[in-house]
């Protein structure tokens, strides 16, 4: 086979008969690059174009054409437009081996380890390039990608605030830059990069769609909605702005507009856990726990070990007056998470103040509430309210007002301490009747 070079990083060379034909069989599971510009097709339309830096992995091989896909995009291309990932690697060591003082084989080599998530090899290149050329924007928007995708958010920032101070006209560092201030949860400084990106490209729907769920995390929901509305209109199918816009629509309360977004987002995917899941949550919360018990139950077919969909589905149970049911998957979900509290309130609930009385247990209402209180450390006034209850309905009153003493001290909810402090009243009261 000809040589490459790692200027193109691909200059195809013509296919020999080992590449052809049965022998394509031997593509297979590799990794592989393709010609810049090279289109993918399915069923004859371009779905992509091949990027220089960007690594597939070959699915299938079908005569003269292989199945390449990557996290971006999928699809067929000609046998002889493809290299192995190794040997372009290989070339741009040769190229770096004959220039060492060029920046071009360290970037273009640190591009492709980026992609084949091979990252801290990128930063090696990256950062010898960078030795060569400091004040590089590009160099620092790679290196600052990298570190990203490696997740040191600090480090990416760093890089990404020199590549702007070298070059503000570009909108990708501004977009890194948002990313990285997203994963640190300071979404207020990802908006405002965000917004950058927008004022320089408006019609970037990346930026868009990551600055609605930016507004959505910080209870926006009136600009997350305005954002995805956006979204929509250039992109209909776009499953992740049905979901989330549905959940901003169930964070407003309007559970019914909420429906109606999660039902797009499942016609699109039907086999979104979480999706079935929130929807589940607008049906309760409008009453229609048949709808709601249906959703969680196949949102718990598609992740059967999801804490969340028990506990959901166990509250669902208990509205619906099932309450052996409802203690089933407050069983089932301690059991997905042993260590959190929220399962044995409600199992101790249920136990302590059912209805139905062949349901009430209060020494076991009181060894869950126990329980409770000591996952969370004896510091939430919540799970002590239920302690404290659970004594009261066991006869214990004395230790019920000591417990319940300790939560008001704690709550930072007046109306709860106010409620809490009737409570204490009420069995103080009780007690001087039985004394008497």
């Amino acid at each position: 086979m000809g040589r490459l070079t790692c200027a193109s990083l691909i200059l195809i060379v013509a296919a020999t008969s080992d590449g052809l034909g049965e022998g394509n069989s031997q593509w297979i599971g590799q990794r592989v690059v393709t010609r810049p510009g090279v289109p993918l097709r399915v069923e004859g339309r371009v779905v992509d174009t091949g990027n220089q830096q960007r690594v597939y992995t070959v699915g299938q091989a079908n005569g003269n054409w292989l199945w390449l896909r990557s996290t971006a995009a999928s699809g067929w291309v000609p046998t002889d437009q493809v290299v192995r990932f190794d040997e372009a690697i290989a070339e741009c060591t040769r190229d770096i081996e004959k220039h060492p003082d060029l920046i071009g084989g360290y970037a273009r080599r640190g591009l492709l380890w980026v992609s084949a998530e091979d990252f801290d090899k990128a930063l090696v290149d990256f950062n010898k390039a960078l030795e060569l050329r400091p004040f590089n924007a590009p160099l620092r928007v790679y290196r600052g990608s990298a570190r990203l995708r490696k997740q040191e958010y600090d480090g990416a920032i760093a890089d990404l605030n020199e590549a702007i101070q070298f070059q503000t006209v570009f909108p990708e560092p501004f977009l890194l830059r948002a990313m990285a201030w997203s994963a640190k949860h300071e979404y207020a400084k990802a908006i405002a990069d965000y917004d950058e990106v927008l004022k320089r490209d408006r019609a970037n729907l990346d930026a868009l769609l990551k600055r609605a769920y930016a507004w959505y995390r910080v209870g926006d929901y009136d600009r997350t909605i305005i954002d995805y509305d956006e979204v929509l209109k250039h992109a209909p199918a776009n499953a992740e702005a049905h979901r989330w816009r549905g959940s901003a629509w169930q964070g407003k309360g309007d559970y019914k507009r909420a429906i109606a977004d999660y039902n797009e987002a499942l016609r699109i995917d039907p086999n979104d856990a979480w999706v079935h899941l929130t929807r589940g949550e607008s049906w309760h919360a409008l009453k229609d726990y048949d709808s709601a018990i249906a959703d969680y139950d196949r949102s718990i077919a598609l992740a059967p070990r999801d804490y969340a969909a028990y506990m959901r589905r166990g509250w669902a149970w208990q509205d619906k007056l099932s309450y052996d049911k409802a203690l089933a998957d407050f069983e089932q979900a301690k059991k997905l998470k042993p260590d959190e509290s929220a399962p044995y309130v409600a199992l101790a609930l249920i136990w302590m103040k059912c209805p139905d009385p062949k349901f009430r247990d209060a020494e076991k209402a009181v060894k869950a509430a126990t329980r409770a209180c000591a996952l969370s450390a004896w510091k939430n006034p919540t799970n002590l309210n239920v302690l404290a209850m659970a004594y009261a309905e066991a006869g214990d009153l004395d230790r019920a007002i000591e417990i319940q003493s300790k939560a008001n001290q704690i709550a930072s909810d007046e109306t709860a301490k106010s409620t809490g402090e009737r409570r204490i009243e009420m069995w103080q009261e009780m007690k001087k009747k039985c004394s008497k």
